[in-house]
């Protein structure tokens, strides 16, 4: 798979970064670029978090992940 590279004024740009503040310029992606535009999740952390803090993320996100998608 290769990692595709998709910048602010590309089509598929996802349409809910554009309307941020400061959106990125552009995005490196991995996988399906169709997925951008529908309904997600973001997990955001600190670069500095502690090792309870990136077990209960790491938690979280596998049991976040294995939820059957409503959406397809």
């Amino acid at each position: 798979m290769k990692i595709k590279k998709i910048k602010y004024e590309d089509k598929e740009y996802p349409e809910l970064l554009r309307n941020i503040k400061n959106p990125p310029k552009q995005l490196y992606v991995l996988g399906n670029t169709e997925i951008l535009n529908k309904p997600g999740i973001a997990i955001i952390g600190s670069r500095n978090c502690t090792e309870d803090g990136k077990k209960i993320a790491r938690n979280f996100a596998s049991k976040l992940s294995s939820v059957r998608c409503m959406y397809k």
